[in-house]
């Protein structure tokens, strides 16, 4: 088994990694908002007029949006230079030369910093338009937000389906049984009565 020499500990390595993470996600999870800047709010404006998130789909197209926040796909039609960062867009321009398709897709972080939540996405939304008004001018079908019970529907099975309604009401209440071996006082005695003694 080979090992790998490694100039940093344990700790220094973990702090590296970890506490700059954990410090942001302790930070946004106290109700700070997060910094939202002109770029990212490009983005959002691009993404919204691809997926309107008002409606019966407006849930799916929020969760597309916050994911084409959070990654770019190199397939995208957009400015990428604008989105990526100097190395991204060098690999980006290196896989997609002039004629030539690439082998496999590519997916990149933007450049801005922010990696915005569904609920951070909808009170930035919340502030831009007013998504109230939004909601109340889609269309929904009739019916679509009512509530009932499911029901089969009448048909080949619905007589079969009276029948066992009507066999179960008809059924007397069950009966209840008596504890075999009396109260649980007694069984716990009568199972140390029983265990031998040595």
């Amino acid at each position: 088994m080979a090992r790998i020499k490694c100039r940093r500990n344990n700790d220094e390595i973990r702090k590296q990694l970890f506490d700059s993470t954990r410090h942001n996600l302790i930070r946004l999870g106290e109700g700070e908002t997060p910094n939202w800047c002109k770029l990212a709010e490009t983005r959002l404006a691009e993404l919204v007029m691809l997926y309107k998130p008002a409606g019966i789909n407006g849930k799916w197209y929020l969760a597309a949006i916050c994911d084409g926040l959070n990654f770019i796909q190199d397939d995208e039609n957009i400015d990428f230079e604008m989105y990526l960062s100097p190395d991204d867009y060098a690999v980006y321009k290196e896989t997609h030369k002039e004629g030539s398709t690439p082998k496999s897709r590519y997916t990149f972080r933007p450049r801005y910093g922010i990696r915005p939540t569904p609920r951070q996405v909808l009170e930035k939304l919340n502030e831009m338009y007013d998504m109230k008004v939004i909601e109340a001018y889609e269309y929904r079908p009739e019916g679509f937000e009512m509530q009932s019970d499911f029901f089969l529907p009448e048909g080949p099975y619905s007589e079969l389906m009276k029948e066992k309604e009507d066999s179960l009401i008809s059924l007397p209440p069950p009966r209840k049984r008596p504890r075999r071996g009396g109260s649980p006082d007694s069984h716990a005695s009568a199972s140390r009565d029983s265990t031998p003694r040595v």
